[in-house]
């Protein structure tokens, strides 16, 4: 809540102007003080009003711009980025320890550091969007949420819309074409290992 200070009085609003004008809501000055409380919780990061509100500003996104050419999930490679563990504590430490152990710490630097990790993750991802894909994709516009898994790692919800993207309706043939053309042209997954069987019990090593 927001309280709007007024020009004729002789001083600042204060607790106890507050506090009086509860106590006598019905004398003019009180209704004066008490008509100038706006509610502005919308401003404030993570409450429903929040949320509400950038849910409004997508829903006007696509109403004005149509269906975005991607929806692009972004997760941090955090336990092994040097440039993120540069900043923490025992980082001489952290680049000396073997790759299992080296892991461990990680996992504890970013419980122990999670504003540091999150801003990092910030800048990193606001420098790719803004190099390489409004360059490469030509983004004309963007709406992304950043979210925090359970162990602290913290990846990053993205609708990009695009000048020259594929339409994203493919209820025809030609449209299906279009959209793998396009696409395949950027998207490939490779198997370094299409002959390996993973054995009982082995992690996945994406994980």
């Amino acid at each position: 809540y927001f309280v709007k200070q007024h020009h004729q009085r002789r001083g600042p609003i204060t607790r106890d102007d507050l506090l009086e004008a509860f106590q006598n809501p019905e004398s003019a000055d009180a209704q004066q003080l008490l008509n100038s409380i706006n509610r502005q919780t919308a401003q404030l990061r993570g409450t429903r009003p929040y949320w509400y509100r950038k849910r409004r500003e997508l829903e006007s996104y696509a109403y004005n711009l149509d269906s975005p050419g991607a929806f692009i999930t972004f997760t941090p490679a955090d336990l092994h980025w040097r440039s993120l563990y540069q900043h923490l504590p025992q980082f001489q430490d952290w680049q000396e320890l073997p790759e299992q152990q080296r892991m461990g710490m990680s996992s504890k630097l970013l419980r122990d550091n999670p504003h540091i990790a999150a801003w990092h993750l910030y800048r990193r991802f606001g420098l790719f969007r803004d190099i390489v894909l409004k360059q490469k994709f030509n983004v004309t516009d963007y709406w992304n949420r950043y979210e925090w898994q359970g162990r602290g790692s913290s990846h990053c919800h993205g609708l990009f819309w695009m000048d020259g993207a594929p339409s994203v309706d493919l209820e025809n043939e030609h449209t299906r074409k279009e959209f793998v053309r396009i696409w395949g042209s950027h998207v490939k997954a490779l198997n370094p290992e299409p002959a390996r069987v993973q054995q009982q019990g082995e992690g996945n090593p994406l994980a």
